[in-house]
């Protein structure tokens, strides 16, 4: 549009001049725009660019810093203070400017996902972390309203799910998805990236610690959840005992159970809080079979410790086990061995249970017929493997072909009733070699540890996505 357009008709009026105030908008002659072009788009930027350096102007006259210059001297004075920041991190992993708003984001977290080599998401079959029913909650009502997250249909209760759809919402959740997936990238052997695990880790302490005053609460509870997944990832790793062995997570553990909203939940907390001692037991018994050269006493001493806990968390499970079936509501008991029912969907909650009960059963089953020192118990607690293995795999079959739900959360599981299966005519007590106590038990000994060490590698080439299904290499296994 062209000035001469804009002049009066009456020339004899004049327009009031405002020349004296300097020039406030720039007329724009665009001859390559078409009628119904971007012309008023140009214009419009035109008048904005225009608009600025007015303001500037005034300010140098005046002596007073425009709002254009303020902020970017506030830029300049945080970039200044974030060079305090560790300097060995990518630079896509900084903690952000202070009052900037992140975007959740696919694309970024795909960069994570290359820069650690691993997919977090990947953890629901390889350790199954679910929110209780108010986390749960709490995070889908913050996704439809805050990120407008797109959540898959029929998707699981695990909030790992949902983590590459709030990726960028907060820089303390960002962190502690770094955190583990690098010290999941270093348990599987996979780890590319510079930092170490116990840095990032320390990092997303710090990082939480002032995402807890600003107040968001979806994004905290999924770090929290986060760190206890690391630490979790971080005992099987280090071959350590879990924290949870403390008895301040026990006193936890107890509160939770009675606190929690109805019977399986109840259930739940008390099976996690057994099954915690766990790691501490595995740890300890790959410790003496690792360490065939002790002396005779010595090593019998530390087998039968170890085979005492063996026996005492069985025994506890197997309590619990008793206990959920007496707390029925109906007259007929319901055991967690039995198989799922077509007319009757379970929930999520005993499904879990079913796998908290049946996965630690067969695997000290199988430890105590590596530590017990008669025949007929070795040859006993292996049947007890090889039972509760088959029945394990037995209500899997049943559950996907009578609720799509239960499939899930049983697909879950990773292969180790399958290689307790595969495995049984190695471990039957007429497959024992040794004249005696001494060779007994270099052969026991030796005997776990081949098959502990080829259960874990079958897991951790499934998990990166390049194993295949066991369930074709079995025969009927009922």
């Amino acid at each position: 549009m062209a000035p001469d357009a804009l002049q009066s008709v009456d020339a004899g009026k004049k327009r009031p001049s405002r020349k004296k105030d300097g020039k406030v908008f720039e007329f724009v002659v665009d001859t390559s725009a078409t009628p119904h072009g971007d012309s008023r788009t140009v214009v419009r930027r035109q008048a904005a660019r225009s608009g600025a350096r007015l303001r500037k102007t005034r300010g140098a006259k005046t002596g007073t810093p425009s709002k254009d210059e303020e902020l970017s001297s506030a830029q300049e004075e945080h970039k200044t203070e974030s060079g305090t920041l560790e300097c060995d991190l990518p630079s896509m992993l900084r903690p952000l400017a202070a009052g900037t708003v992140k975007q959740p984001s696919f694309s970024a977290y795909e960069a994570t996902r290359v820069i650690y080599n691993f997919d977090i998401t990947a953890l629901e079959s390889f350790i199954n972390v679910d929110l209780p029913i108010i986390g749960y909650n709490l995070i889908i009502q913050d996704c439809l309203q805050h990120s407008g997250a797109l959540l898959r249909n029929g998707d699981s209760s695990s909030f790992l799910a949902h983590l590459p759809a709030r990726y960028g919402s907060s820089p303390f959740l960002d962190d502690a998805v770094h955190c583990v997936a690098a010290r999941a990238a270093q348990m599987l052997g996979r780890s590319k990236a510079s930092t170490s695990p116990s840095l990032l880790y320390g990092k997303a302490l710090r990082s939480l610690n002032r995402g807890i005053q600003a107040g968001s609460w979806a994004d905290v509870y999924c770090a929290t959840r986060l760190f206890v997944l690391y630490e979790l990832i971080s005992d099987m790793h280090e071959k350590q005992s879990s924290m949870f062995e403390a008895q301040k997570w026990q006193n936890f553990f107890e509160v939770a159970a009675c606190r929690a909203p109805g019977r399986d939940a109840r259930f739940w907390w008390k099976l996690f809080g057994s099954v915690c001692f766990m790691p501490g037991i595995v740890k300890d018994a790959r410790r003496l079979f690792c360490s065939p050269t002790l002396g005779s006493f010595e090593y019998m001493s530390e087998n039968l410790t170890i085979l005492l806990r063996v026996e005492k968390l069985l025994q506890t499970l197997l309590l619990i086990h008793q206990e959920y079936k007496q707390s029925s509501d109906s007259q007929t008991q319901l055991s967690l061995y039995d198989l799922p029912s077509s007319s009757a969907v379970e929930s999520p909650d005993r499904i879990r249970l079913r796998q908290f009960l049946q996965f630690p059963v067969m695997f000290l089953s199988r430890l105590r017929a590596s530590l017990s020192l008669s025949e007929d118990d070795r040859g006993a607690s292996e049947e007890e493997a090889q039972r509760t293995a088959a029945q394990t795999l037995h209500a899997e079959k049943v559950a996907r072909s009578a609720d799509p739900d239960m499939a899930w959360h049983y697909a879950q599981r990773n292969n180790l009733p399958y290689s307790i299966i595969r495995t049984r005519e190695e471990w039957l007590p007429i497959s024992e070699r040794g004249q005696n106590w001494e060779e007994l038990k270099i052969y026991l000994a030796e005997r776990w540890l081949k098959w502990d060490n080829s259960w874990h590698d079958t897991v951790l080439v499934k998990e990166m996505g390049d194993g295949k299904s066991e369930e074709g290499n079995l025969g009927p296994i009922i």
